[in-house]
């Protein structure tokens, strides 16, 4: 899958997902995703719910103790909850995060929980109904400023965690293929010239089955994303989008809209 970028933008208690095929170069809007009655806590998401090639939006809202999954099949359109995950026994400091954990072709839900130096990744299998935990990453050595991030780093069809940590004027994700059980670095990127504005980003940009580093930055009323090929070493910027026309409190997203693993 070749990756491409999103834009989520929330208008009153309507949120409107912008979504580019380009992967390479100067970003139009291909397919637009309107959906109502979404809050200003809800975490959007992307993924592939059905298993049909296809990424689209979903919404993370928690309420009680309980995190639920509010996601669309729409890439365009009005968008309507097609499937909904509801996992009980969590916190509202979780971090939601979507993966295929299995490889079974289709996202699912995960949350990520912070305790001491100790990062938890707590993934479900569960795409419609009710969220158990199936694999748990436990990974020390983590800071509470680290960013959790997921991806298939080694093209083995199977999304594992990963981490992204900005110190001076570098970031490194430190990725594992450990999908369930401890965690160790299997691979490391450390990209220069980067910003702690700069949102980190993952996605296949080349079509090569293996997940990779970007980041979104954001000036004056454009956004770029900086995209790197690099799987384990030093990153270097391979594909850049900018995306004129944005605004500061858009949350950039990606995944891959028209099925064509090119886009």
């Amino acid at each position: 899958m070749c990756s491409s970028d999103l834009l989520a933008r929330l208008s009153g208690s309507t949120r409107t997902f912008y979504l580019t095929n380009v992967a390479n170069g100067t970003a139009v809007t291909d397919q637009i995703v309107t959906w109502s009655g979404q809050l200003a806590g809800d975490i959007p998401l992307v993924g592939d719910w059905n298993g049909d090639g296809k990424d689209s939006p979903g919404i993370a809202r928690f309420g009680g103790n309980a995190w639920t999954f509010y996601l669309t099949n729409v890439v365009n359109g009005t968008a309507v909850t097609d499937q909904i995950v509801t996992w009980s026994g969590t916190l509202g400091s979780d971090i939601p995060v979507v993966g295929d954990w299995n490889g079974d072709g289709k996202d699912s839900p995960g949350l990520v929980r912070l305790s001491g130096s100790t990062r938890t990744w707590y993934l479900t299998n569960v795409v419609n109904g009710t969220g158990v935990t199936d694999q748990i990453v436990t990974w020390s050595g983590q800071l509470g400023s680290d960013v959790p991030i997921v991806g298939d780093w080694n093209g083995d069809g199977k999304d594992s965690p990963g981490i992204a940590r900005f110190g001076g004027s570098s970031r490194t994700w430190y990725l594992t293929n450990v999908v369930n059980g401890t965690a160790v670095t299997d691979q490391q990127v450390t990209w220069s010239g980067q910003l702690g504005s700069d949102v980190p980003l993952v996605g296949d940009w080349n079509s090569d089955g293996k997940d990779s580093p970007g980041i979104a930055r954001f000036g004056g009323s454009s956004r770029t994303w900086y995209l790197t090929n690099v799987v384990n070493g030093t990153g270097v910027t391979d594909q850049k989008v900018t995306w004129s026309g944005q605004t500061a409190g858009d949350d950039p997203l990606v995944g891959d809209w028209n099925g064509t693993k090119m886009g």
